[in-house]
């Protein structure tokens, strides 16, 4: 028994301690967020499977995110970052649609860019 509470003490330090590390490891950098660098590879990896411009009308509800002034609408209007955060599911659908939410850094990096005037840069 006594093996038991030490070998559940060491695992719990474990966790506690390599939650630590791996969190100062993996901070979210969004001091400089960029289209091109930061924001269009989120929408490529998460967006374009469905909004992308050979398939938007058909599969992404008309939504093209492929071509920044169709996507510039989307953030406009405020849909996208709704989208994304899952925020407003009774007027817009969570995305990605039947995908899991975007990681959080993702999210601080689209709602920094849009705050920032969503600037095609």
């Amino acid at each position: 028994m006594k093996y038991l509470k030490s070998l559940a003490v060491v695992l719990l330090s474990l966790v506690i301690f390599g939650r630590c590390k791996y969190d100062k490891l993996s901070t979210c950098d969004t001091s400089e967020v960029k289209y091109g660098t930061n924001i269009k590879p989120i929408l490529q990896n998460n967006c374009y499977t469905c909004h992308a411009q050979s398939n938007h009308v058909a599969d992404g509800g008309g939504y093209n995110l492929e071509v920044f002034d169709s996507l510039k609408k989307f953030v406009d209007d405020g849909r996208l970052l709704k989208a994304v955060n899952w925020s407003d599911p009774s007027n817009v659908s969570a995305m990605p649609k039947g995908g899991a939410k975007l990681p959080e850094c993702d999210l601080s990096k689209i709602e920094k860019w849009i705050t920032a005037g969503a600037p095609e840069n």
